[in-house]
């Protein structure tokens, strides 16, 4: 009985037709005539609770939990019968022991957040914090896996329960919207931007809901105009050269930022938009009614993100990969990914005129190009460079980037000086000119833990630098195993070694990553697209 109360109420509303103490005698007598009959004791159980006989309920209960031990609903009952005698620690394990037995029953989370919320009231309110992290985990975790009616119940509980949250008032509005449950919809993200009214995300998702709700036709615009609209955030370092090049071919817009009414627009007037980057623009352009081509090229963060299960795939035509190994970490958490939508890799590309290549002799500067932060392994970094010092000390770190995280850059600080590295490493800051930057350096390396590309060690090595990359997940995809190193060892060899080519580092990125082979792969798509 999944709905205990309900069934409570029915047995309150037949006890006013009948003599209750009649019926009480009735099934006792059943019960001594035929003990084994686990169902009269539950219905002696209910009949005795909606007589507010308590005591006698529990008792009840108990005995048939002896003989279903099992049955998630009757630990239930007795935490919601216990939660009556304000007895919190019974009802408290009752409820957990419901959970346990069936994690995803409904009742039982509701009246175990209840227990906690009345704990908090005496200043213990770390379980009721607890519960609401671990409450909104397996709400999304739902979502993740598709089951968005379980989702939904768990998520109308928890803003019962908080119902002055505009994060969890969000997600509920969401969730409801995907459910068709309008009303809803409505009333939840109504709320959430009364609590919150500066909040971007949840002003959106009020546009969003608001504004499609009657819009569930899906009509694509046929249109014979190549018309290409593009959407991306404030990073476009990866666009520009595309939008360039495709502008030459296609009447070429780009959204300037509005509201998701403004976003609909543009896609009108396109025959096909570019989404750069898996983020909130595609997100809301997934659920918008359908009127024009729609790509998506996702990088490599969001593989890590709950943006990927928030997008509606089947409203996409097609999602572009910048490496194999990034479309095997998506699909492998979105098994069904490839059925709803088509799914290519056309792998980053390197502008040649830009990298001026020289044939230069080996030397002892090594180039870190980019950004520092845990991403990128600065640690792992720091010991190469220790380990390759200690056996020449004429090698040189140079550092064309700056730090993202303090607690890094206090870290490297710190050993530096500890590993007496001060005049073999050099920070430079932030370098705009590249190319030239690389003029008099020898080797350029990396030590992430995950890249999609590495354009650092690209653009270095169409300069003639000699590439040193530790062999992170899909490393051996993008680079020969000559280039990458496992330790620190590996890496002082690969240096040392007499084997250093400037003309074949530069002749594999021609080969491989040129930008020029990157935009007609683009542009094939986009024919493909739009036929």
């Amino acid at each position: 009985m999944s709905n205990y109360q309900e069934y409570v109420d029915d047995t309150n509303s037949l006890t006013d037709k009948v003599d209750s103490e009649d019926e009480i005698l009735k099934l006792k007598t059943a019960i001594k005539e035929n003990p084994n009959q686990v169902s009269v004791y539950y219905n002696l159980a209910v009949l005795c609770h909606s007589l507010g006989k308590i005591d006698e309920a529990i008792e009840n209960f108990q005995k048939t939990a002896k003989w279903n031990p099992l049955d998630a609903s009757i630990f239930n009952n007795l935490g919601v019968l216990y939660y009556k005698k304000s007895d919190l620690k019974q009802a408290e394990a009752n409820f957990r022991k419901a959970i346990l037995l069936e994690p995803s029953h409904v009742e039982a989370i509701y009246g175990l957040g209840k227990i906690y919320l009345e704990f908090a009231k005496n200043k213990n309110d770390w379980k009721i914090e607890a519960f609401k992290t671990d409450l909104k985990n397996r709400i999304e975790m739902l979502c993740e896996n598709d089951k968005t009616d379980e989702a939904w119940k768990l998520s109308e509980k928890l803003i019962k329960l908080i119902p002055d949250n505009a994060e969890y008032l969000n997600n509920h509005a969401v969730i409801s919207y995907e459910l068709n449950k309008i009303e809803e919809a409505h009333e939840a993200i109504t709320k959430a931007k009364e609590l919150s009214p500066d909040d971007t995300g949840i002003q959106e998702n009020y546009q969003l809901i608001f504004q499609i709700e009657d819009k569930k036709e899906v009509t694509v615009v046929e249109s014979g105009q190549d018309k290409i609209a593009f959407f991306c955030g404030p990073d476009d370092n990866f666009l520009n050269g595309i939008m360039a090049h495709l502008s030459q071919k296609y009447e070429v817009k780009r959204f300037q930022g509005g509201t998701v009414q403004d976003m609909h627009d543009l896609m009108k007037w396109s025959s096909v938009s570019w989404f750069e980057w898996c983020d909130n623009f595609i997100t809301h352009a997934s659920k918008l009614p359908k009127v024009c081509k729609t790509i998506c090229r996702l990088h490599s963060y969001e593989a890590f993100t709950d943006v990927i299960r928030q997008i509606n795939w089947k409203t996409v035509d097609d999602l572009v990969f910048v490496a194999p190994h990034i479309r095997d970490i998506v699909t492998k958490q979105l098994p069904n990914l490839s059925q709803d939508v088509n799914i290519h890799v056309i792998f980053n590309g390197v502008d040649l005129e830009k990298y001026s290549f020289k044939d230069r002799q080996k030397g002892f500067n090594i180039a870190y190009v980019g950004y520092i932060n845990h991403k990128k392994n600065p640690a792992l970094l720091l010991q190469c460079i220790k380990y390759l010092v200690d056996i020449d000390d004429r090698y040189v770190l140079h550092v064309a980037g700056k730090h993202q995280e303090l607690r890094f850059q206090l870290y490297f600080e710190h050993i530096i000086k500890e590993m007496e590295l001060e005049k073999n490493v050099v920070f430079h800051g932030w370098i705009d000119d590249i190319n030239g930057w690389l003029e008099d350096k020898h080797f350029t390396v990396s030590t992430s833990v995950l890249e999609s590309f590495c354009h650092g060690i690209a653009d270095a090595m169409a300069c003639g630098l000699k590439p040193l990359i530790h062999n992170f997940i899909g490393a051996k995809e993008l680079y020969p195993q000559k280039y990458i190193f496992n330790s620190v060892k590996d890496f002082s060899d690969m240096v040392i070694n007499d084997d250093y080519n400037p003309a074949e580092y530069r002749k594999y990125i021609k080969d491989n990553y040129s930008q020029d082979k990157q935009l007609n792969e683009i542009e094939n798509l986009l024919e493909s697209v739009s036929k």
